[in-house]
């Protein structure tokens, strides 16, 4: 009997600490990887390529920094990010039918946390990316700024879908803001209370029927662009599920001071 409940000890023992070995994330390396480094220079040298032919070489790198970099040297972590700005900020610019090693390097950023975040902000807002040319990739920046759910930012992505003129970006802007349904209940007030006032805002702009009014003929594309995204975003940060504007305002009215994570 006693050497029952001692073997019965030692599993529930060795059981504890498997599962904290399994919660517990690795402890960083005490040295930068000398591959790393090695990697980042020829990823350096394919992206100096003046004829921009080994774009597709250089991205097969970030699938592999990705995978590792939580488990990376701090030092190894900045010269990834350091060369992932260089790609977006610094580089010869690429045009704007080929810009998948920009797409990639905005989806390797987004999971790289506080630092990938910045670099992904510092490129939306970068004069390089400026024209209407490039509003496709600015909505995927902003998309991928609001992956990182850096608590940093979401206030930036706010007043980006309130008020940035293109009705692509606005949209992407509002979906972002869907990756911050776990912040504190706060956060998520003041962002479902400012979206949802401009959501009614263009709505009912939308809405008036005359032929020649310019204002109302824009804001129908606009909330033909917004709808569905901050629909959606909406939900996730209140629990509800409402598909008008008008819906929401009523719930808001009633609900805004309810704590909406209580079942």
């Amino acid at each position: 009997m006693m050497r029952s409940i001692l073997c019965t000890t030692v599993l529930a023992t060795m059981l504890t600490v498997a599962v904290r070995a399994q919660d517990d994330p690795p402890a960083p390396p005490k040295t930068p990887d000398p591959q790393i480094a090695k990697d980042v220079a020829e990823f350096k040298k394919l992206v100096a390529d003046k004829q921009m032919s080994k774009d597709l070489e250089a991205r097969a790198h970030l699938g592999k920094w990705v995978q590792s970099y939580e488990t990376m040297h701090p030092k190894d972590q900045a010269a990834v990010v350091d060369v992932l700005a260089d790609v977006l900020l610094r580089a010869k610019q690429r045009p704007p039918e080929k810009i998948e090693l920009y797409d990639a390097a905005a989806v390797a950023l987004s999971r790289m946390g506080k630092n990938g975040a910045k670099v992904l902000k510092d490129a939306f807002n970068h004069p390089r990316f400026g024209k209407s040319d490039w509003v496709g990739l600015r909505s995927r920046l902003i998309a991928a700024l609001g992956q990182t759910q850096d608590m940093n930012y979401w206030n930036f992505i706010l007043d980006t879908a309130l008020r940035d003129p293109e009705d692509q970006i606005m949209a992407k802007a509002g979906e972002a803001l869907g990756n911050y349904e776990k912040a504190d209940i706060k956060v998520r007030r003041e962002i479902v209370k400012k979206l949802l006032k401009r959501f009614v805002e263009i709505h009912n702009q939308s809405r008036t029927e005359s032929l020649d009014d310019p204002v109302a003929e824009t804001r129908k594309r606009t909330y033909a662009a917004i709808a569905d995204p901050w629909n959606t975003t909406l939900a996730k940060l209140s629990g509800q599920a409402f598909r008008s504007p008008q819906d929401w305002e009523r719930w808001w009215n009633n609900h805004k001071d309810d704590n909406w994570d209580k079942g």
